[in-house]
């Protein structure tokens, strides 16, 4: 009953404080509209003054103009606003606006004819009676507007009074009432305490718990207060870091021995989970490496850590966990090494695939390409030649008199043979062609961005080697090359067996012609004829 009527009058007396405040505040409301629009006034003042500063050669005052009238277009804004709750105040300052933007233009405009026109007398004169005109209205209506204001002013200061008398007159039947509960709370209060020490006792109880717990638990674990001070350790903290440290400090890196990962650089104090738990962090799994200064081994820990909160979310201390994982870090040591044997065996097996597939496309007796290669890096360089759009010429060239050679000399002789032929290609042609053995005594080159003038160069460049090598050598025979030259247009669809087969029809009318020329050669005299021995 006696809550009830407490209940009650506090109530009431909290609507009166309420009817108060919001009295109160229209009161502060009032004035803030009165200020307000005696801002406008002193703004609408100030623009005026700036005109005619300026007009009296102050040029400096356009940009003060500037500000006045921007400031008296946010007072006005911020007078629609303030007023928003009262349509007969917003009616009349619908009317003033209007007047408002009218001398604002005016005086605008006037500043601007002068700093155009500097003999503009008469019309500045104008100007002036217009602005005194629009001002004298500016000013009854602001005044108009501002009585209407002050008597909403009065009659809400009356309102106030009122309330004030009521809260005054509730306030002192809820202070009367409020005694007569303290003296019933007292009687409960006494009541209350016996109950407290019950759950102080329970509290024991349950604190004693807590220890046993954390005198078991295997990890170790550390609790200090927001003044940094260590409060509490379980035995496996004392067994594995002591209980000489009392608090967190800048040396407790450096005594217990917290490095980082790499084992030789130390956490700063500030880095410490502990640490960063009193300032409110949370720290999941920290890798740590420990290794006090007496010691020589070192163990591997995984850091946890948070902040102690009281009700209220209040930092009120820090609690760090510290799980031992040496024997994992050993683990994933030799883990690594595995790893890393495994690598690099994957790496020679990777080189040895290479060197293979590179002797897959090596013809072995010239150390040219083979038809494989050959094949793989033409059909690239064809493909270059076509994205490019550039001509590109198939040379296929074929070795003469081979098999004679073999049947008379023997073998050794012919590939001694062949691997003159393949020089002589190599000396004769680009890094950048695509050169090759077919098998036998066939070869083939693709030379990309070249024409007939280039192909002639070249047949001319191959022809001389050829010649050099046959003045220089003392062999039975003379090496002999028939030559084939197909030049294509980028545009060119044909396959590269295609073009290779063109090619090679063009490298057998070679080698006709010179076979009738030296049938007409062997009437006029005996020379040593190409690819026979002597």
């Amino acid at each position: 009953m006696a809550l009830a009527t407490l209940a009650a009058i506090g109530g009431f007396s909290i609507q009166e404080n309420r009817n108060l405040l919001d009295a109160n505040r229209w009161i502060f409301h009032t004035h803030e509209v009165l200020e307000t629009c005696g801002s406008l006034r002193g703004h609408l003042s100030d623009a005026g003054i700036a005109r005619r500063l300026f007009l009296q050669g102050n040029t400096n005052q356009s940009s003060v103009f500037r500000g006045a009238a921007s400031a008296s277009l946010t007072d006005l804004n911020t007078l629609r606003g303030l007023t928003a709750d009262n349509a007969d105040q917003q009616r009349r300052l619908n009317r003033l606006e209007p007047i408002i933007t009218a001398r604002l233009a005016l005086l605008d405009k006037s500043i601007a004819v002068h700093a155009d026109i500097k003999n503009d007398e008469a019309l500045q004169r104008d100007m002036t009676d217009q602005s005194a005109r629009l001002l004298q209205q500016f000013t009854e209506g602001s005044r108009e507007f501002e009585d209407a204001e002050r008597e909403l002013l009065r009659k809400r200061s009356d309102l106030a009074a009122e309330s004030l008398r009521k809260t005054s007159r509730i306030d002192i039947l809820l202070t009367l009432a409020v005694f007569g509960v303290i003296v019933m709370a007292a009687i409960a209060l006494n009541r209350e305490l016996s109950q407290r020490k019950k759950a102080e006792r329970e509290l024991a109880t349950q604190k004693s718990l807590l220890q046993s717990i954390l005198d078991t638990c295997a990890d170790p674990v550390v609790v200090a207060d927001r003044s940094a001070k260590i409060i509490l350790r379980n035995p496996a903290a004392i067994r594995a870091y002591g209980d000489a440290q009392d608090r967190i400090s800048e040396e407790v890196p450096r005594i217990l021995g917290f490095y980082r990962s790499d084992e030789t650089t130390h956490f700063s104090y500030h880095e410490l989970p502990l640490w960063r738990a009193l300032n409110g962090h949370h720290v999941d799994n920290l890798e740590m490496c420990v290794r006090p200064a007496n010691q020589v081994k070192s163990r591997w820990v995984l850091a946890s850590s948070g902040p102690l909160l009281d009700a209220n979310a209040n930092t009120q201390g820090g609690v760090v966990f510290y799980r031992d994982i040496s024997d994992r870090k050993i683990l994933e040591s030799k883990l690594q090494k595995y790893a890393e044997q495994l690598e690099c065996a994957n790496l020679e097996l990777q080189t040895a695939k290479a060197a293979l597939e590179c002797l897959a496309c090596v013809d072995e007796l010239t150390g040219l390409h083979n038809r494989r290669g050959f094949l793989l890096l033409a059909d690239q360089s064809l493909k270059l030649a076509r994205r490019s759009r550039k001509p590109f010429v198939l040379v296929f060239v074929d070795l003469d008199g081979l098999k004679q050679i073999n049947d008379t000399l023997g073998h050794s002789e012919g590939n001694a043979a062949i691997r003159d032929a393949a020089m002589v290609l190599m000396d004769s042609f680009r890094h950048s062609d695509a050169l090759g053995r077919l098998g036998g005594d066939e070869f083939a080159i693709l030379l990309v961005d070249a024409d007939a003038s280039s192909t002639n160069i070249v047949k001319e460049r191959l022809m001389a080697k050829v010649e050099k090598l046959n003045g220089q050598a003392d062999r039975p025979y003379v090496l002999s090359l028939s030559v084939g030259m197909l030049i294509c247009e980028a545009s060119v669809i044909s396959t590269l067996e295609e073009l290779l087969a063109k090619a090679d029809v063009l490298m057998y009318d070679d080698k006709k012609r010179k076979r009738i020329a030296r049938n007409i050669a062997a009437v006029k005299s005996a020379p040593k004829s190409s690819g026979i021995p002597t």
